[in-house]
């Protein structure tokens, strides 16, 4: 993607082919989160722990993510190293407050495909 792909010109925003991006991997790893959860689990109520852990986890970073947004240079001359993208990438915040929703949806699905692969037919 690159940083011009990443980042809206000149700046450190993020651009809509990012955000479109960080929400479906987190959609697809939360899938694969959940359905491995399910197999070890193998009940209910972990997978519902983890649905937790993932909103609260979630919820803690969206509140901490416009920390630091201070010292964060106002252009971008050059293409970031990765620490650099990582340190001054601005978000939305509305990104930052989805991200945990679409994790725990995420989540519920993996575990109802695996609970629903194990299901064995009535023969």
């Amino acid at each position: 993607m690159g940083a011009d792909g990443a980042y809206k010109p000149g700046g450190y925003d993020v651009s809509i082919l990012w955000i479109v991006c960080a929400l479906v991997l987190s959609f697809v790893a939360a899938v694969g989160g959940g359905y491995v959860a399910a197999a070890i689990a193998k009940a209910g109520k972990p997978i519902l722990f983890l649905i937790g852990l993932v909103i609260v986890l979630g919820a803690i970073s969206a509140m901490m993510s416009g920390m630091g947004a201070e010292s964060v240079p106002a252009v971008r001359d050059v293409d970031p190293t990765v620490f650099e993208a990582m340190q001054y990438s601005k978000q939305p915040a509305w990104v930052a407050w989805l991200t945990p929703l679409i994790g725990a949806v995420g989540v519920f699905f993996g575990s109802a495909m695996k609970m629903q692969a194990g299901a064995k037919p009535n023969s």
